[in-house]
C-alpha cells in the first residue's frame, strides 16, 4: 500500500486528434513500406531470383530508403518529446494531499492544488474507496458529498478543506488510524482535454509532524488580545484627553508637584 498522498497510481488522458497528426500516418507508411520491402527482398534472395549485380543496385535505393527511415523515427521522437515538454510547460496537474492551516496547526486539511503550469477547469474528486463514517466525529467533512466539480483552479493555487484534528484521524491512542483513501481526480485544461489519474492519501505520514502555532498567529492573536482590552477601556470612558506641553512645563509641574509634597508632609509632622 502506497504511503505518500500524492503517488499517482493510474494516468490516463483523451486526446482529441485525428490519426494524420503528429507524423503517425507518415511514419506508418513509410514503415510499411520498408517492411514489405524488406520482406521482399529477402524472399528473393532465398529463392536466387536475383544475381549479385542486381542485389549491388538495390542495395544504395534500400539504404536510402532505411536512412530515411531512421530519420523519420528520430524525428517523430523529437516531435513527440518537444510536445511532452510542452504540456509540463502549460498543462495543468491537480495532486490532493494533506495539509494543516496556518491559525490551527492541529487541524488538518484536505488539499486540493494545482503545481502544473496552466489552469485546470472542473476538477472533480470522487472516493473510489477508504472513506471514512462523518458519524464517527474523527473527521468533519463527509467526503462522499464532494460530488460538485470546482470550476476552476488556477497555477499554484489550491482548494481546502477541513478534514479532522490529526490525533482524531491519528487514532490518538484510543482507535488504529484511517485507512488510505483513494481518490479519483478528475479535470481538463482550457482546450478541454480530460486528464484523469487515481492518488491515495494516508494520514500515517502525520506522525511525528510539528503542529506548533507560528509565531506570526501568535503575534496576531496578541494584537486582537490588545484591541479587545483597548475596546473594553474605551466602552468605560467618555472621552480621552491628550495633554502637551514642553519640557520646561514639565519641569516646572514637576518641581511644583515635590514642593507641594514637602509642605503636605512637614504639615503632618507637626
Amino acid at each position: 500500500m502506497p504511503q505518500r498522498s500524492d503517488i499517482v497510481k493510474e494516468s490516463s488522458m483523451s486526446v482529441r486528434r485525428g490519426l494524420l497528426g503528429e507524423g503517425r500516418f507518415a511514419l506508418g507508411l513509410v514503415s510499411g513500406l520498408c517492411v514489405a520491402l524488406l520482406v521482399w527482398f529477402l524472399s528473393s534472395l532465398s529463392e536466387e531470383r536475383l544475381s549479385i549485380q542486381n542485389v549491388l543496385q538495390i542495395a544504395p535505393a534500400a539504404g536510402a530508403l532505411f536512412v530515411a527511415l531512421a530519420s523519420l523515427l528520430i524525428s517523430y521522437l523529437v516531435l513527440s518529446e518537444n510536445r511532452l515538454m510542452r504540456q509540463a510547460g502549460t498543462d495543468p496537474v491537480i495532486l490532493v494531499h494533506l495539509g494543516k492551516r496556518d491559525d490551527a496547526p492541529m487541524l488538518t486539511t484536505i488539499e486540493v492544488r494545482n503545481v502544473g503550469a496552466g489552469a485546470a477547469m472542473d476538477v472533480s474528486v470522487k472516493v473510489l474507496n477508504g472513506a471514512p463514517a462523518p458519524e464517527s466525529r474523527r473527521v468533519v467533512i463527509d467526503l462522499e458529498k464532494l460530488d460538485h466539480p470546482i470550476r476552476a483552479i488556477p497555477q499554484s493555487h489550491s482548494v481546502s478543506y477541513n478534514f479532522g484534528a490529526g490525533f482524531n484521524l491519528l487514532g490518538a491512542d484510543k482507535y488504529e488510524p484511517l485507512e488510505p483513501i483513494t481518490l479519483q481526480i478528475t479535470y481538463e485544461n482550457i482546450e478541454g482535454t480530460v486528464y484523469s489519474s487515481q492518488q491515495i492519501i494516508d494520514v500515517r505520514e502525520l506522525r511525528f509532524q510539528q503542529a506548533h502555532t507560528p509565531n506570526e498567529t501568535k503575534v496576531a492573536k496578541s494584537l486582537e488580545s490588545i484591541s479587545k482590552d483597548l475596546g473594553n477601556l474605551l466602552s468605560h470612558q467618555k472621552s480621552i484627553a491628550v495633554i502637551t506641553e514642553t519640557k520646561a512645563e514639565h519641569d516646572e509641574s514637576q518641581e511644583r508637584f515635590r514642593d507641594e509634597t514637602r509642605k503636605l508632609f512637614k504639615n503632618e509632622e507637626n
